[in-house]
Formats: C-alpha cells, sequence, structure tokens
C-alpha cells in the first residue's frame, strides 16, 4: 500500500515577476502610468508585495515620491512595515532596479492572478454542489456562471482601451461602405415610423431606457419592438421577463399576430374559425428568433452570465431586453441603500450592451407620487436612481392619458416622449394603444381606434336620418 502523499500544490504565482514590477516602480514611479490599468493589489500573490503596491500608489497618487525612504515610513505609520521583514526587504527590491520591460513582467503577475481566480471558483463551484442549501441544480449553473463572468472581467483589465483616430476611422469607412452596399445592418428600428424619423437606430453598445408608469405599456412596447426586430430584419432579440411568465408573453405576441383580443387566449374563449387565424399566425411566428427566460430576481451577475451564453449559441443578439430594471438585484453589500444597488444594475447592462456589441432595452417603472399630478413623465421620475438617466444613452417616456382620466376620448391615445437621446434630439411622438390587442401602432393605425371611428360615424349617420 503506497502512503506517499502527494506534493502541496501552491496556488499559480510569480514571485520575480511580482518584485520586478515594484522594483521597477520604486526606480521610476513614472513607470505606473504604464500599468496602473493592467494591475491591482489583489493581483499579488506575496501579502508583503501587496501592502509594498498599496505603498508606492498612494503616495504617488498623493504626488509624493515613492522611493524606499517613503515607502518605509509609510508603511511604518500603520504598523506594516514589519510585517513585510522590516527595511531589507525593501532594500532587497531597491537593488533589483528598473526592469527592462515592466510591462512583460505586470501581465505576467496579472496572468497569474487570473488562474487563481479561475482555480477560487472552481473551489466555490465544487462548494456549491456539495452544500446546495435547498437550491435547484438550475440556480446553482446560475451561480456558476456568475462566478466565471466575474473572472472574466478581471481578466478584460489591462486591455487596450486606447485606439489611433485613423484606425478608428477606418472601421467607420468600413462599415459606411458595407451599409451602402446593403451588407450590413447597424441598428435597429423600433418599427413605428414616425418615432424612427425622430430615433436613432438603436445601436451595438447602447442602453435605452423606457420608462412609464403602472399599466400604461412597457412590455407591450417593448414586445412589439422585440418582435419587429425578430420577425422584420431576422435579427436574434433576448428578453429577460422577470415579471411576466413566458407563457403570458406568449398570449401577448399571438393577440398582436391574429388580431385576436388576448382576453380570448387567457379565458380560452376560442371557436373553430379561431383556429384558421391562430395556425396562420403560428406558421409565421415559428421562425422568429425570439428567447425569453423567464426567471424572477435575477442579479445583474447572473443575468449578464445568462445573457452571454445565449449571445454565443444565436451568433449575437440584435436586441437584449430587460423587464424591469427595478426587478433586478447587485450581488454585495448596499444597507438598503436602493438607489446605489441600482447605479450598479443600470452601468452593468451599459457594460453588457458593449460586450455583447448590442443595443440594450431596459424598462424601468417611474414614481408613482408623480403619476398623482396628472402631467407628462419626465427623467427625473425614473424610479429610485438618478444614475439610470446617467448610463442610459437614450430615455423613452410613455404616455397614456386614458390610464389617468378614463376618458373614452382619449382612449386609444399613447405618447412616446424623446426624453434623452445622446446622439440626436428630443421630442414627442403620437402613438395608437389598443387594449384588447396589448399593442401599439403608428398614430391612426389602431384597429380599435378604427373600429370606434366607423362606428361614432355610423351613429352620427343614423342620427342625422333620422
Amino acid at each position: 500500500m503506497n502512503d506517499t502523499q502527494p506534493p502541496l500544490r501552491l496556488p499559480p504565482h510569480a514571485m520575480e515577476a511580482e518584485a520586478a514590477v515594484l522594483a521597477g516602480l520604486l526606480a521610476n514611479n513614472d513607470a505606473l502610468d504604464l500599468i496602473a490599468g493592467q494591475l491591482a493589489e489583489g493581483d499579488f500573490y506575496s501579502g508583503d508585495n501587496r501592502y509594498i503596491w498599496r505603498a508606492i500608489t498612494a503616495l504617488i497618487g498623493g504626488n509624493k515620491p515613492a522611493d524606499v525612504i517613503a515607502v518605509a515610513e509609510w508603511l511604518k505609520d500603520r504598523d506594516l512595515l514589519e510585517r513585510i521583514g522590516g527595511f531589507d526587504y525593501l532594500q532587497d527590491l531597491e537593488r533589483v532596479g528598473l526592469p527592462t520591460n515592466i510591462r512583460h513582467y505586470a501581465n505576467l503577475v496579472h496572468e497569474k492572478s487570473v488562474l487563481r481566480a479561475i482555480l477560487m471558483a472552481s473551489m466555490k463551484m465544487n462548494e456549491l454542489v456539495y452544500a446546495t442549501e435547498g437550491r435547484s441544480a438550475r440556480q446553482l449553473l446560475d451561480e456558476a456562471q456568475a462566478l466565471l463572468a466575474a473572472v472574466d472581467e478581471r481578466s478584460q483589465r489591462g486591455v487596450g482601451t486606447f485606439r489611433n483616430l485613423n484606425e478608428v476611422l477606418t472601421e467607420l469607412m468600413l462599415q459606411l461602405d458595407e451599409a451602402t452596399k446593403g451588407d450590413v445592418n447597424i441598428g435597429v428600428q423600433t418599427g413605428f415610423h414616425q418615432l424612427d424619423r425622430l430615433l436613432n437606430p438603436l445601436s451595438p453598445g447602447q442602453l435605452i431606457v423606457v420608462g412609464a408608469r403602472p399599466a400604461v405599456g412597457k412590455t407591450s412596447f417593448a414586445v412589439n419592438v422585440g418582435m419587429r426586430v425578430a420577425m422584420h430584419d431576422q435579427r436574434p432579440v433576448g428578453m429577460f421577463s422577470m415579471e411576466m411568465t413566458d407563457i403570458e408573453l406568449a398570449v401577448r405576441i399571438l393577440a398582436q399576430a391574429t388580431g385576436m383580443a388576448a382576453g380570448r387566449f387567457r379565458e380560452h374563449r376560442l371557436n373553430v374559425g379561431d383556429w384558421d387565424l391562430i395556425n396562420g399566425a403560428l406558421g409565421k411566428l415559428s421562425g422568429a428568433p425570439f428567447h425569453v427566460d423567464e426567471t424572477g430576481g435575477l442579479s445583474i451577475q447572473e443575468l449578464t452570465a445568462r445573457a452571454r451564453v445565449q449571445s454565443k449559441k444565436v451568433g449575437g443578439f440584435g436586441l437584449l431586453i430587460v423587464d424591469y430594471l427595478q426587478l433586478a438585484r447587485a450581488e454585495g453589500r448596499f444597507d438598503g441603500n436602493r438607489a446605489t444597488e441600482l447605479g450598479v444594475i443600470s452601468s452593468g447592462l451599459k457594460r453588457l450592451a458593449k460586450e455583447l456589441q448590442c443595443p440594450v432595452m431596459a424598462l424601468s417603472q417611474l414614481n408613482r407620487e408623480a403619476a398623482k399630478e396628472r402631467k407628462l413623465p419626465t427623467i427625473a421620475e425614473l424610479r429610485d436612481s438618478g444614475s439610470i438617466e446617467a448610463d442610459a444613452d437614450t430615455v423613452l417616456l410613455l404616455h397614456r392619458e386614458f390610464v389617468m382620466s378614463q376618458k373614452a376620448d382619449v382612449e386609444f391615445d399613447a405618447l412616446v416622449i424623446i426624453g434623452k437621446q445622446r446622439n440626436g434630439g428630443i421630442g414627442k411622438i403620437d402613438l395608437d394603444y389598443d387594449a384588447p390587442l396589448t399593442s401599439f401602432f403608428d398614430h391612426g393605425d389602431s384597429p380599435a381606434r378604427r373600429r370606434f371611428s366607423t362606428g361614432a360615424a355610423a351613429y352620427s349617420a343614423a342620427k342625422s336620418g333620422g
């Protein structure tokens, strides 16, 4: 029987590279500009080296020299000097001198840090499997994906952010040339003609916030736009529906496609003749690349991980919809500060839009208190967080007077207010809303408005004749 224990394996690290980086900074403080975006304190494996990095960056950040003496004093004032082995270790670093390529060593330190992060993520995933605490396999998989997504985000630190203007202009010319030839569709449109004349195409990397008070039709508007992208453009659409089930969404989509009231599907009031309409609609809808995730209460980390996976499966989204922003959450401690948490969520959605290179449409509630004043909604009413407006490239506000007044003469009236457009103007566009079909239309095109107008005209004619 072999009782030999396997040798202890330390996590990936590169002590010589860590020493070279610190030595380089002690010899030339300006070298921090070359690697500051690439490294963070947690990238160092050695606790001693973390303290020294902290001291160097704090001194340089305060416009003070960070030589061996200054670093030693900084550490001593905080009772950290003895923890690193005293002044001798700093002197050993000083003797290393300035490395020939500090970026190379910083990259090596960062690379080992990412490997350790992968190792830690795998260990946490192992713990999840053996300590489920009542969570389903699906929930555990979401957590595992969130762990890997965090590692992926860490691995991207330090990737070049600056591009030469000539390179950017060359890429722009290629895009314009392809668009002119009809080889590429850079952005997507809402499908509402008057709105699209005023609104720039929803472009890759943009965050579009659609705000409305309760019961105005945020979800209906988003589904209308999403189905237009899926059906007309034949581009994959993803929708996180954290309030409605996928069946409820399917009812709305089928109502729009058949022209039959959504209530008839919910109440199962269908006759034989209806099935011809339904089967015809199903034939058209079956090929629509529209994908729904109905999981409620997703964290921005879980949502990001799921979006990445599905985007790869479908070859990239043409549009991603989040319904709605206030139902999401962020992992971490916010001490009850919901505004701060929503800021993390909205900035996370903006990063996701840039990463997946698709527009992200996030629905948002407006404050209920403002609705009591019976006025047009404003950006200031975006619920719980001013950072939502700051992160958004475009803000659309929906309004329906009928929701507040219940007056028959405004039953079909709807308004879209472009409250912000980073690369365009603001303004207001009239639309129709057809409640039975839970659908928006160009102004004057709603089937319900046309039926009402026809009925009113017939009544007036009969009355006049009598």
